[in-house]
């Protein structure tokens, strides 16, 4: 029985298929480490091998900083108008009181025009009565007394106007006092 079990066993060992079978299963992972750059671009170089151990903080590749130098500049200028713009305000007072100034000369101006348009309208109107004695007694037309009329009603529009006027340049002082 020795025999056979012998050739048993040496029959059981030749029956292998020959495939070592592992020892163990599992499943190995990567370690991922996520990289990203300080800013955007284009990556011009990029110095890392798979596998590579890298310090802490080490530069690993570089950006095209164009994009960025634009950014910088355009926002430098942008600084620099509106510091110019907080300058000395001075000079925009004095301008502004000038056209204060000047606005008031017009308001004048006008105003001694409405003193000759009352004038001419009150001349008017005694050349009126006038003509209308001088209609009554045969002495004048009625075509000069419409003239008369005429020169009235034209003179009080212009009176109208220059009301309009005066009032409309008061609104700008105003206005201009109130910007300075």
């Amino acid at each position: 029985m020795k025999k056979y079990l012998f050739f048993f066993f040496a029959a059981l060992m030749g029956c292998r298929s020959g495939e070592e079978m592992p020892d163990a299963y599992g499943n190995f992972e990567a370690q991922e480490t996520l990289v990203s750059a300080e800013a955007t671009g284009k990556l011009l170089s990029f110095e890392v091998e798979e596998g590579q151990t890298l310090a802490e903080q080490q530069v690993v590749g570089s950006i095209d900083p164009t994009n960025l130098e634009l950014q910088k500049s355009q926002l430098e200028a942008s600084l620099e108008a509106l510091n110019e713009k907080q300058g000395d305000p001075e000079p925009q007072v004095a301008v502004l009181e000038q056209q204060m100034v000047a606005a008031q000369n017009q308001v004048q101006a006008t105003e001694e025009q409405l003193g000759v348009t009352r004038q001419q309208i009150t001349n008017l109107e005694r050349e009126k009565n006038r003509v209308q004695n001088l209609i009554r007694e045969n002495a004048a037309t009625q075509k000069q007394l419409d003239d008369i009329t005429g020169q009235i009603a034209v003179f009080q529009r212009q009176l109208e106007v220059q009301k309009q006027q005066v009032l409309s340049q008061n609104q700008q002082v105003a206005v201009l006092k109130r910007q300075v």
